[in-house]
Protein backbone atom coordinates (compact mmCIF):
# COMPACT_ATOMS: atom_id res chain seq x y z
CA UNK A 1 0.00 0.00 0.00
CA UNK A 2 1.18 3.39 -0.43
CA UNK A 3 -0.16 6.05 1.19
CA UNK A 4 0.58 9.92 0.33
CA UNK A 5 0.19 12.64 3.06
CA UNK A 6 -0.10 16.34 2.91
CA UNK A 7 2.91 17.92 3.97
CA UNK A 8 1.75 19.24 7.79
CA UNK A 9 0.55 15.08 8.18
CA UNK A 10 4.26 14.21 7.06
CA UNK A 11 6.06 16.66 9.39
CA UNK A 12 3.62 15.45 12.42
CA UNK A 13 4.79 11.67 11.57
CA UNK A 14 8.54 13.02 11.42
CA UNK A 15 7.58 14.85 14.66
CA UNK A 16 6.17 11.93 16.57
CA UNK A 17 8.99 10.01 15.18
CA UNK A 18 11.26 12.70 17.15
CA UNK A 19 9.80 11.99 20.14
CA UNK A 20 11.23 7.94 19.73
CA UNK A 21 8.10 6.79 21.08
CA UNK A 22 7.95 4.97 17.30
CA UNK A 23 10.57 3.19 15.28
CA UNK A 24 8.84 4.08 11.93
CA UNK A 25 6.79 6.35 9.89
CA UNK A 26 4.15 2.49 9.50
CA UNK A 27 4.13 1.93 12.89
CA UNK A 28 2.78 5.84 13.64
CA UNK A 29 0.67 5.07 10.98
CA UNK A 30 -0.55 2.00 12.09
CA UNK A 31 -1.40 3.58 15.73
CA UNK A 32 -3.55 6.41 13.94
CA UNK A 33 -5.43 3.90 12.18
CA UNK A 34 -6.15 1.96 15.47
CA UNK A 35 -6.74 5.15 17.18
CA UNK A 36 -9.38 6.00 14.53
CA UNK A 37 -11.09 2.54 14.54
CA UNK A 38 -11.65 2.62 18.40
CA UNK A 39 -13.07 6.00 17.75
CA UNK A 40 -15.33 5.01 15.31
CA UNK A 41 -16.37 1.81 17.18
CA UNK A 42 -17.52 4.27 20.21
CA UNK A 43 -18.97 6.53 18.24
CA UNK A 44 -21.20 3.55 16.80
CA UNK A 45 -21.87 2.13 20.31
CA UNK A 46 -23.16 5.63 21.67
CA UNK A 47 -25.47 5.85 18.04
CA UNK A 48 -26.84 2.64 19.55
CA UNK A 49 -27.36 3.53 23.05
CA UNK A 50 -29.16 6.83 21.92
CA UNK A 51 -31.40 4.60 19.25
CA UNK A 52 -31.65 2.33 21.88
CA UNK A 53 -33.06 5.31 24.50
CA UNK A 54 -34.81 7.13 22.14
CA UNK A 55 -36.78 3.95 21.32
CA UNK A 56 -37.53 3.00 24.81
CA UNK A 57 -38.39 6.76 25.29
CA UNK A 58 -41.57 6.01 22.58
CA UNK A 59 -42.57 3.02 24.23
CA UNK A 60 -43.01 5.03 27.26
CA UNK A 61 -44.95 7.87 25.19
CA UNK A 62 -47.03 5.17 23.20
CA UNK A 63 -47.78 4.10 26.84
CA UNK A 64 -49.11 7.05 28.01
CA UNK A 65 -46.15 7.61 30.29
CA UNK A 66 -45.12 11.24 28.87
CA UNK A 67 -45.41 14.40 30.34
CA UNK A 68 -45.58 17.71 29.37
CA UNK A 69 -42.73 19.77 28.32
CA UNK A 70 -43.41 23.05 30.64
CA UNK A 71 -41.44 25.07 33.30
CA UNK A 72 -41.84 22.74 36.02
CA UNK A 73 -39.83 19.71 33.55
CA UNK A 74 -37.20 22.38 32.45
CA UNK A 75 -36.47 23.12 36.63
CA UNK A 76 -36.68 18.92 37.04
CA UNK A 77 -33.90 18.82 34.11
CA UNK A 78 -31.86 21.49 35.29
CA UNK A 79 -31.66 19.97 39.03
CA UNK A 80 -31.20 16.43 37.56
CA UNK A 81 -28.07 18.09 35.38
CA UNK A 82 -26.71 19.76 38.42
CA UNK A 83 -26.97 16.66 40.76
CA UNK A 84 -24.84 14.81 37.79
CA UNK A 85 -22.40 17.41 37.69
CA UNK A 86 -21.93 17.61 41.11
CA UNK A 87 -21.37 13.85 41.76
CA UNK A 88 -19.10 13.64 38.99
CA UNK A 89 -16.16 16.52 40.52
Amino acid sequence: MDVKLTPELEKWVQDRLATGMYTSESEVVREALRLMQRQEELYDNQRRELRAELEEGIEQLDRGEGRSFDSSAVADIKRAGREKLDRNS
